[in-house]
């Protein structure tokens, strides 16, 4: 059975700017996974950010990713990706993070995200909570 789901038809139509305080859209898989047949989260991301922007608050995204092995290279790959859309940096948070970690990988991943790669990086809900009510990057 062909699902036959498109983004210009059954996605991108339906974007509506809520008329106050937050919106939040949580797509399944990673960045560049499928959402329809024409079209992938991140492409789904940059219409909603089209859509939802306004000088006064502009749309925040938030790229969330795993603390552990594999985390510098998955950032940077869905960056580079977001920043060839046009869209802001986004917000990165890394999900299970552990200071406690063995060797130190997870303190180590978010230092180098943020000093090396100057990216916006939160390990908790009140740090995400923050990052997402400063200014845009």
């Amino acid at each position: 059975m062909a699902w036959n789901l498109t983004f210009e038809r059954d996605l991108g139509r339906s974007l509506v700017a809520p008329s106050g305080g937050w919106a939040v859209i949580e797509t399944a898989g990673g960045l560049r996974s499928p959402l329809a047949d024409d079209g992938d989260n991140l492409r789904f991301a940059a219409a909603v950010g089209r859509s939802l922007a306004t000088a006064a608050r502009p749309a925040r995204l938030v790229l969330v990713a795993d603390a552990g092995l594999g985390t510098i290279h998955a950032v940077r790959a869905c960056v580079d990706a977001v920043a060839a859309a046009g869209l802001a940096a986004p917000v990165v948070h890394l999900n299970r993070y552990d200071d406690a970690a063995p060797h130190g990988l997870h303190r180590r991943n978010r230092q180098w995200l943020v000093g090396r790669d100057g990216l916006s990086v939160t390990a908790s809900i009140e740090e995400l909570r923050g990052g997402l009510t400063g200014p845009a990057g």
